[in-house]
């Protein structure tokens, strides 16, 4: 990818080809050694029904969820890594009504987009000669796109601030 792992820059995130996320961290942030982790990601976009048939979700919270997205309720998706949080938030991009513009940001693109009315921005990290292109930014930038509605994949930093401002 390109990167650059050493004592001045002793961790690293990439994407794959195959869109899994890798992170190397090593000295002297780390004590026994560098660390490699690599986070793999299904491209299956679950309906409500398949949820509520794994039972991640029933049938009252899909209901929910989708008058939630009609009504244009600004909603917040938390939780820990692996707990679902990508696979609520593309079911709630499938139920976008299409005739809505939608602009996606984020740093890694995780998001399923299939709307056909749709923007997706991604950060963009520093590189010689280029400089860095953050999500706030791109919140700013978004508002400025006629956007019907704006999905950060993760907030993290100081464009929750703008984003709020947004909401």
């Amino acid at each position: 990818t390109g990167r650059i792992l050493s004592p001045d820059s002793p961790y690293v995130d990439v994407m794959l080809p195959d869109g899994s996320r890798a992170n190397l961290i090593g000295p002297p942030l780390t004590l026994s050694g560098p660390c490699l982790t690599i986070r793999k990601f299904t491209h299956q976009v679950f309906t409500a029904d398949q949820l509520i048939q794994l039972e991640s979700i029933d049938k009252r919270l899909a209901h929910f969820l989708h008058a939630c997205v009609v009504g244009k309720v600004n909603i917040l998706i938390s939780g820990g890594t692996g707990t679902g949080k990508t696979s609520i938030l593309n079911l709630l991009l499938s139920l976008i009504p299409k005739g809505e513009r939608l602009v996606t940001i984020e740093d890694t693109p995780e998001l399923q987009v299939v709307h056909s009315n749709s923007v997706r921005l991604q950060t963009k990290p520093i590189s010689p000669g280029s400089p860095a292109i953050s999500a706030r930014e791109l919140v700013e930038n978004a508002l400025r796109m006629r956007p019907d509605r704006i999905v950060m994949g993760e907030i993290r930093k100081s464009e929750a601030f703008d984003f709020l401002q947004a909401m």
